[in-house]
């Protein structure tokens, strides 16, 4: 009789088992790179939290010179990442935010520490001194803006900015077609689509601003290189300081906005395919933003 009752709990146990019950005691393990039900596991990525937004929008825009800002969370650190792109959607920098960034972050936005600024002109000599007074032009043009509240200084060494002046060869074209059957002269001049201008953060702790290189880019082959003609920082431009300022708000912190009147349009540092035509530059000297300039007395003054 005992054998038999053994015999029968054993059976009751394979009919349980194999009509899909599973014992409480038994321990379910849901493998990597499996698909699980829905009611089993939920895998939850926090929404990033309105500092780390602005955060990210503004470690792009003004410390980096990106115009788009992404994330990307990692589940092993629990924290955020913020991609930041050009205005073609190119990558420039990705950076883990960290808590001490968000800390620095909410004391201030980006400025720097102390005044004046200090700006070194690296090789005056290739500048010439048609872009050397364009600089200091510029310069000139953001204190008068501020009523002296942010200030700049020229010294011989260990400059806050450091300012270069380069060339591009073989951009400038000119080509004369004479046509004696019709007793006409055609003139043609162009020259290649490049950026007059870049502006690098080069030392920097959280939003506070220590070194930055601006390089100012003219044409080969002008006054600066060759000894005749024009300077090769005015071909294709009006002969405004517009290009300088608009890379010296970068070194102060300031992005690139999509409003084609403002200093700070993203293309105004591109030069175009083609010289500017006759009248093109009437009007065209633009002046700060009176938001920047509201932005910069509120941060120096």
């Amino acid at each position: 009789m005992k054998n038999k009752t053994i015999i029968l709990m054993l059976m009751v146990g394979l009919i349980i088992l194999s009509s899909g019950c599973t014992p409480a005691s038994k321990e379910i393990v849901i493998k990597e790179n499996v698909t699980a039900p829905e009611t089993t596991v939920n895998e939850i990525i926090p929404p990033p939290d309105n500092p780390t937004i602005n955060y990210c929008t503004d470690f792009c825009h003004f410390v980096k010179g990106g115009d788009h800002a992404t994330y990307d969370y990692n589940k092993s650190s629990e924290r955020f990442s913020c991609q930041c792109f050009d205005y073609e959607k190119s990558l420039i920098v990705k950076k883990e935010i960290t808590p001490r960034d968000l800390e620095l972050y909410r004391k201030r936005l980006s400025f720097w520490q102390k005044m004046p600024i200090t700006y070194q002109i690296i090789n005056p000599q290739d500048c010439g001194d048609y872009e050397t007074k364009k600089i200091e032009l510029a310069f000139k043009r953001i204190q008068d803006a501020t009523q002296g509240v942010v200030q700049f200084q020229p010294v011989q060494q260990d400059a806050d900015i450091n300012l270069t002046c380069k060339f591009i060869k073989d951009c400038y074209y000119k080509k004369i077609d004479i046509r004696k059957e019709e007793g006409v002269i055609y003139k043609y001049e162009g020259i290649c689509a490049h950026e007059a201008g870049v502006t690098t953060i080069t030392s920097y702790q959280g939003f506070t601003l220590k070194k930055a290189t601006i390089d100012l880019i003219g044409l080969a082959g002008f006054a600066e290189t060759s000894g005749s003609g024009a300077s090769g920082f005015y071909i294709g431009s009006c002969g405004h300081p517009t290009v300088e300022i608009h890379e010296m708000l970068h070194a102060l912190g300031f992005g690139h906005v999509p409003d084609p009147q403002s200093i700070m349009y993203y293309q105004a540092e591109l030069v175009p395919y083609t010289i500017q035509k006759e009248g093109a530059c009437i009007g065209s000297d633009k002046q700060i933003d009176q938001k920047i300039v509201d932005d910069l007395l509120f941060t120096y003054g």
